[in-house]
């Protein structure tokens, strides 16, 4: 086979090198595994992690060794240049057919663990002298749960009825229609004695209170902030003037806080098994409730009533989340919308932000949950009403 000419080849490795620097083919790889991604969403393949991690060094070993093979067919075309490189490799390949077998190999094992180095940084970095196998095959694991959370997320609506409406009636007058009376929030309770600290008549209020169950840690100072903030900067005009929703936030005390119980969350979880009179005392009816439990590798990541007050999600800490906030935050702020909004134009979920699944991308409130909030405030099933005693 004819060799080609400089000028063909100089075209050839100009071309190369202008489309590796302007990111070219990583944008067309991105985009054919969003295509990918497309065509098998939904599908789960169930393969033991150690196979699939086994497969995909396989695919990089052989793409990297194709790439050297070209890479030194195209150097040993360059004019002299070329002549002294395909000389050097004549000199050093073995006349030995086995000797180069065993030359291939090495360099194959060689290319394999340079382009580790370069490619996948974190395989370098989980195998530290403090990181064993066992690490490796949990950091995989996290990262499924993160990838395959869409999934996950799909059945996690409980509705206990048909219809939503207005807070509780509307017999006494709620200006910002966040279900709480306002002559309730300038007293700063509710006549059962709930409290309302802070509660501003004019501005949408939203009382959370969290349970943990066993092995759950507590949300950490920074992720209370993170959850404030998400409902603070979300696009709601109120009737004062300012924007966003102020939340308050009880996980102890008399009420709120450890369970001092296990909670797994299965295909059966009963999502109001923790909203009692018992559990709550006044703050029944009035505070929405968020219970932290572990979900298993598989399944359900937790269940929201929609509309409703009682949710149950995972609380595992995922560190590799790329979110501004964490996944527990998201999760959080996902089942308290399902709580307070119901369903949008027919549907439980949104397409794209916080009342789709949570991802980094999806960190936003989107036009018609917003427009949802503005129109009709924290809406609630006519029967939570009536089980409320009908209270405004």
């Amino acid at each position: 086979m004819p060799r080609p000419d400089r000028r063909t080849v100089a075209t050839v490795v100009v071309a190369v090198l202008v489309m590796t620097l302007s990111g070219t083919p990583f944008r067309l790889l991105g985009a054919a595994g969003e295509f990918v991604g497309a065509q098998w969403h939904g599908v789960r393949l169930e393969a033991p992690e150690w196979l699939l991690l086994g497969a995909a060094l396989a695919v990089f070993a052989l793409v990297s060794l194709l790439l050297l093979a070209g890479l030194v067919r195209l150097l040993t075309s360059v004019g002299v240049v070329g002549s002294r490189v395909a000389s050097a490799v004549k000199r050093l390949r073995p006349d030995s057919s086995s000797t180069a077998a065993l030359a291939f190999m090495i360099a194959a094992v060689a290319v394999l663990f340079v382009g580790l180095a370069v490619v996948l940084p974190w395989f370098g970095a989980a195998l530290t002298e403090d990181t064993g196998m066992a690490g490796i095959v949990e950091d995989i694991r996290q990262g499924d749960v993160e990838t395959g959370i869409e999934d996950r997320f799909v059945g996690d609506t409980v509705e206990r009825g048909n219809g939503t409406e207005s807070p509780r009636g509307q017999s006494l007058a709620d200006t910002d229609g966040d279900g709480l009376a306002d002559e309730w929030e300038r007293a700063g309770r509710t006549p059962d004695g709930a409290p309302l600290q802070d509660a501003d008549p004019e501005r949408l209020d939203l009382y959370v209170q969290l349970e943990y169950g066993d092995g759950v840690s507590r949300l950490s100072d920074a992720e209370r902030e993170q959850l404030r903030s998400v409902w603070a900067s979300m696009p709601i005009e109120n009737p004062d003037g300012s924007s966003g929703i102020s939340l308050h936030i009880v996980d102890s005390g008399d009420h709120g806080g450890d369970l001092d119980r296990s909670v797994s969350i299965t295909d059966d979880t009963d999502i109001g098994q923790f909203y009692t009179r018992e559990r709550l005392g006044d703050r029944s009816c009035t505070y929405r409730q968020v219970t932290l439990g572990t979900a298993g590798e598989e399944g359900p990541i937790g269940y929201a009533e929609t509309p409703g007050y009682a949710s149950v999600v995972d609380g595992t800490r995922f560190a590799d989340y790329e979110g501004n906030v964490s996944l527990r935050v998201a999760t959080i702020t996902h089942v308290l919308l399902h709580n307070v909004v119901g369903e949008i134009e027919g549907r439980a979920h949104s397409d794209g932000g916080w009342l789709d699944y949570p991802a980094p991308e999806h960190e936003r409130l989107t036009d018609p949950v917003a427009e949802r909030l503005k129109t009709d405030g924290f809406v609630v099933l006519s029967a939570d009403a009536k089980r409320c005693g009908e209270k405004p």
